[in-house]
């Protein structure tokens, strides 16, 4: 086989590990979202406004089960998504951080579905969920840090300057959050902010994938010209 012919296998191959990995990755934000929205609207005194996501995964609601599953097939996509970026497309130290995050973001989305939330304890309630808490944190907290370092990197870049300015706003929304309680009305609408958020952050990694997701394929196509020498059954 010719070396042309080696190079075009080789950028081909890693051409269909970038569209596995963007398809993996688009439908594992889908398959989450459907299953959030899904059993908050079929459980039994459930108010999506008001009640977090938590409590729909907590031991005593009755589509637990349906909602833990969910986050742990989550978290299994994504560490298969980190598996293949690993193994065909990490090649500099650049790579090192976003692959922390998610791999932090798989654990942390497998394992707050394995210790789930538990219903509110007078003067325990902090011991009984603490576990849950740490990598529901963990969950939500390298989403955010992936979404902000890769806003502020691509600042500079004109292309991408409207989604990184998104990602930024979002970020701090995020960090708001928390402190939502402090205001009585906010807090009656925790739910909805919550959903509202992530679904807004699972929107900015939809948009973002597929803007990175168009320029890999025009990289391709454009290495491609001006190869003459073009793969075929019979070439050795």
């Amino acid at each position: 086989m010719s070396v042309y012919n080696a190079g075009y296998i080789a950028r081909v191959n890693d051409k269909k590990i970038v569209s596995f990995v963007y398809i993996l990755g688009i439908f594992a934000i889908i398959m989450m979202s459907s299953i959030i929205i899904t059993v908050g609207q079929i459980t039994p005194d459930y108010n999506p406004i008001s009640d977090t996501i938590s409590r729909m995964g907590a031991k005593i609601a009755p589509y637990s089960n349906v909602l833990n599953t969910g986050y742990i097939i989550y978290g299994i996509i994504i560490l298969i998504i980190t598996f293949h970026l690993c193994k065909k497309l990490v090649y500099t130290k650049h790579f090192i951080l976003p692959m922390i995050l998610l791999l932090l973001h798989a654990f942390g989305s497998i394992f707050l579905a394995v210790f789930p939330d538990k219903p509110d304890i007078p003067g325990g309630y902090f011991t009984a969920n603490i576990v849950h808490n740490i990598f529901s944190a963990m969950f939500y907290a390298s989403l955010l840090l992936g979404i902000i370092v890769f806003s502020i990197k691509s600042l500079k870049d004109n292309k991408m300057k409207g989604i990184a300015l998104f990602g930024i706003i979002l970020v701090t929304l995020n960090i708001i959050m928390p402190f939502i309680n402090v205001v009585s009305y906010l807090k009656e609408i925790s739910g909805l902010l919550q959903r509202s958020l992530l679904f807004l952050s699972y929107f900015w990694v939809v948009i973002t994938s597929s803007l990175i997701y168009k320029r890999a394929m025009l990289n391709y196509s454009e290495r491609f010209l001006g190869v003459r020498d073009t793969p075929s059954l019979n070439s050795a």
